[in-house]
């Protein structure tokens, strides 16, 4: 790992902590503006910003030109949902494209070599992002902008593009096994055509069934990449525990995708639909693959920023993989029953939260713990160290 970025971590708990204020507000007050926040930048925008911090200049082998200013993109961003969750919408809207904008311009400075697949979705992926902040500010400051075409751009554009784009990186990095850079640049392509048709088309609100089946496709094939890269697998070694989980992220997406599918070709069915979709697509692909990525990228983090010049911590001691499986099944387990409660009437919908937060709190002790733990001893042999120096 050649660049550290020091912001990610608190990226990532902005989203963690925005994941659980959407479940509960969804739970007990509804698809309202509140849990539209929370889900849309607060959960996938906050990750996407602190793992692109991370993975893209990394990808290009370079720092970050004042990696400072990653701090100030923070505070903006974060100061830009605070406005918009007390209802300050206008002002909100602007101060979230602002970091959004100055994120993106600040990407620039480690960027050198476009060529890679992974690059190319990501830089895919901040366009969308950004685009969606514009739109965000069109809706907030009244311009007959569809919410939903905000939410889209989001989700379809820069969530997608980031995890197609990360997933066909890190699965075969991870399997030691080879991609077919063929079939992971016609993702990329496809996409490039897709999701500008599909936010048109929501900004239009006309013919979305059309980019929606596109995609829909274009899923469909990526997950073929992914089955094709452990059917050609030839290592003897067993399938990491983080691999698992992001696998098990992509198994609620085409199901997500085909109620979306469905959404968009009968508009009426909307209303009873539309919690479903987003328990799939934002409860179930999206936070799986959220936790897989931050269980990866987290532990390695830590490590380069704090222990790798150190030479008495390892890697490995950052990184509990039983803890990592163990939760990958549970959760799993804890999601499917989150799931059914979310989809039963009230009262009973509002014990959906309990899961989730059991599930949650399991992946803080799976991943979290042992990185909490080792950071504990060191401080205090340190402290040690010095009294005896004393």
């Amino acid at each position: 790992m050649f660049h550290v970025s020091r912001i990610s971590p608190a990226f990532f708990a902005v989203s963690l902590l925005s994941l659980i204020t959407a479940v509960v507000l969804k739970a007990f007050y509804g698809l309202t503006w509140a849990f539209i926040l929370s889900a849309s930048f607060g959960f996938i925008g906050s990750v996407l910003m602190g793992a692109i911090y991370q993975i893209l200049p990394n990808s290009q082998n370079r720092p970050l030109r004042l990696p400072s200013l990653s701090y100030v993109v923070f505070l903006v961003y974060t100061s830009g949902l605070l406005l918009l969750s007390f209802g300050v919408r206008e002002w909100g809207s602007i101060v979230l494209l602002l970091a959004v904008l100055v994120f993106a311009v600040h990407l620039t400075t480690a960027l050198r070599n476009l060529a890679p697949v992974t690059v190319r979705l990501i830089l895919l992926s901040v366009l969308c992002l950004l685009a969606s902040a514009v739109l965000l500010v069109l809706y907030s400051t009244g311009a007959e902008v569809p919410l939903r075409a905000v939410v889209h751009t989001l989700t379809v554009g820069a969530m997608l593009s980031a995890v197609y784009g990360v997933q066909m990186a890190w699965i075969p990095m991870l399997l030691m096994t080879a991609l077919d850079l063929r079939k992971a640049m016609r993702v990329f392509y496809l996409k490039l055509v897709s999701t500008p048709l599909l936010v048109i088309s929501l900004v239009a609100g006309k013919l979305v069934y059309v980019p929606a089946l596109f995609e829909f496709v274009i899923a469909v094939y990526f997950l073929y990449i992914v089955y094709d890269l452990f059917k050609g697998r030839t290592s003897p070694a067993p399938v990491p525990p983080v691999v698992k989980l992001l696998v098990l992220g992509l198994i609620p997406l085409p199901f997500g995708l085909v109620i979306g599918l469905v959404m968009a070709s009968s508009p009426q069915s909307a209303g009873y639909l539309t919690g479903l979709h987003t328990d799939l697509v934002v409860f179930g692909f999206g936070s799986f693959t959220v936790l897989g990525g931050v269980a990866h990228l987290t532990p390695r983090i830590v490590w380069m920023g704090w222990f790798a010049e150190r030479g008495s911590v390892t890697l490995a001691d950052l990184v509990d993989e039983r803890a990592t499986e163990r939760f990958t099944y549970y959760g799993s387990l804890l999601y499917l029953l989150y799931l059914g409660l979310a989809q039963a009437p009230e009262p009973v919908s509002f014990l959906s939260t309990v899961p989730y937060f059991l599930l949650t709190g399991l992946y803080l002790r799976s991943v979290f713990v042992p990185v909490l733990k080792k950071l504990r001893e060191v401080s205090h042999g340190a402290g040690k160290e010095a009294g005896e120096r004393l």
